[in-house]
């Protein structure tokens, strides 16, 4: 499963990062229509006539990945979880369930899931004193990426086609940043997968070490 998971993150930062391309560049030519700049627009590099043309395979890419991705990784918590218990490591605060459910509760999602992988890495990580483990700062770094990602503004207002084309280009802006910051939250994901396996893995050795003595 983690190896699934693997690529699927691999898969969904590639494609993040192609439509963060695509919206970022869809926005500096609708700026160029904007200026009525006709020199400007026919200089469009092929590049960039490129990556927009990609700006829909890449969006249904990302959709479909992340239907495929978002569940196996709520699995993927859960397994780690229950493994986690079922090494005995005592102290822990957070059923296998729980570790996912609280990703689904309003407001208590915003830091909530966060301890729970901390507690997750710190338990796996240093199995005998984990209560006074230091969480790592990629945890930090993948949380608030992970929350970044997840902001998007929009506003549904009534615009004169002048407005409309402002409009467009303030939706193509944010919504490349926030493929951008979902690229990022994707890298930061695989490695705290990667690595989260693979103190489970050690723990596991190390606990199956201490029962054969």
């Amino acid at each position: 499963m983690t190896r699934v998971l693997g690529w699927l993150l691999i898969g969904l930062a590639v494609v993040s990062a192609i439509v963060a391309a695509a919206k970022l560049s869809h926005y500096r030519v609708l700026g160029v229509v904007l200026d009525q700049d006709a020199l400007a627009l026919a200089s469009v590099s092929r590049i960039t006539r490129l990556l927009i043309a990609l700006m829909s395979p890449a969006e249904l890419a990302q959709a479909i990945i992340l239907c495929a991705a978002v569940p196996l990784f709520a699995i993927w918590i859960y397994r780690m979880q229950a493994n986690t218990f079922a090494l005995g490591i005592l102290g822990l605060q957070y059923t296998p369930a729980w570790a996912v459910g609280w990703y689904f509760v309003p407001i208590a999602n915003l830091l909530v899931p966060y301890w729970v992988m901390q507690e997750i890495w710190c338990a796996n990580r240093n199995p005998s004193g984990w209560q006074y483990d230091t969480a790592n700062r990629l945890l930090i770094l993948w949380w608030l990426l992970w929350l970044a990602s997840m902001v998007y503004v929009r506003f549904s207002i009534s615009y004169t086609p002048q407005d409309e084309l402002l409009a467009e280009m303030s939706d193509a802006k944010l919504e490349g940043v926030r493929a951008a910051f979902g690229a990022a939250s994707a890298i930061a994901s695989l490695i705290l997968v990667t690595s989260l396996h693979q103190h489970q893995v050690r723990a596991a050795s190390q606990r199956l070490a201490h029962v054969f003595e």
